[in-house]
Parts: C-alpha cells; structure tokens; sequence
C-alpha cells in the first residue's frame, strides 16, 4: 500500500487533508477509484479512528443498507476493526441517509439513529441493520410509533 504526498480531497463540500504520508497514527491513503481514508493502520487494515470519502460525488437513487455496503458509502467516520466498520460512527450512504451509532462487522448493531432522506427518523435499537428492540419511529409528517421492533418492522401496540 504506497502512501501518497500530502493532498486535500474535496467531496460533496467536505474536505479532508492527507498529511505525512509516514505518520503512523493518521496516514492518508487515496484508492485507485479516488476514495481516501484518513485514519489508523494495523496490519495493512483499517483499524481504530478513521475519515473515509468516497470517490462518489453525490448522494443517489439507491436507499437502505444494500448487502454490499462498500458501494453504497459516500462517507464514514468512526471506529474500524480489521477494514470493517465497527464501533461507534457517522455514516452517509449514497441515497442521503445519515446513521449515527454503533457497528458490528459493518451492520448497524446496538443503539442508533437512521435519518432517512425522505425526512423520516428512527432512534432506538438495531441488529444486523434492522430496527429490532425498543425504537422509535417519526414520519416527516409528524406521525410517530414508539414501542417495540422485530425484523424490521413494528411489533405490538406500541404509542
């Protein structure tokens, strides 16, 4: 993996600075298809706090956590272990959702919080990418269920 000179990306209005390319605790790297990460290296494998931008220069068409998330993110910073997301971090997907929370193996796992492009916003617990627990659901028209999820979708009454 060669280190490249230091350089600013720009994307979707967000800047990111490559700096020394010998700095062992953020070394810059720029991705053959323009991406870069900024971020901790173990073992020639994103791990630790990292900035990834992808070469994708704007939010679009595709929604929901596809099975292949590497081509459906336009950026993540957070947590990484062993090149996956995983921890607490920000990530935008290419459609304009924007989830903030926790990660397993690059799933959303754990306590989160998905705002859709549509304007709909969900807050509460997720596994293996799916609304499961106790959530939260708000319409961007102001209709709101709050209660109990499995799979995905709402289950019980709920408020």
């Amino acid at each position: 993996m060669a280190f490249l000179h230091p350089i600013i990306m720009e994307f979707n209005d967000i800047s990111i600075e490559i700096e020394s390319p010998g700095d062992n605790d953020n070394p810059g790297y720029v991705y053959p298809d323009g991406s870069v990460y900024k971020g901790q290296w173990q073992s020639g494998k994103r791990n630790g706090k990292g900035h990834f931008v992808s070469s994708l220069t704007s939010p679009g068409s595709k929604c929901g956590v596809p099975a292949n998330m590497s081509n459906a993110i336009l950026e993540y910073n957070g947590d990484w272990v062993d090149d996956f997301l995983d921890g607490q971090g920000t990530l935008t997907i290419v459609c304009g959702d924007i989830y903030r929370g926790s990660f397993s193996k690059s799933r959303y796992k754990g306590q989160g919080c998905l705002e859709l492009a549509n304007g709909d916003i969900y807050v509460g617990e997720f596994d293996n990418d799916l609304f499961n627990g106790k959530g939260a659901y708000t319409y961007s028209n102001g209709d709101m269920y709050e209660g109990d999820w499995v799979n995905g979708n709402a289950h019980g009454k709920g408020k």
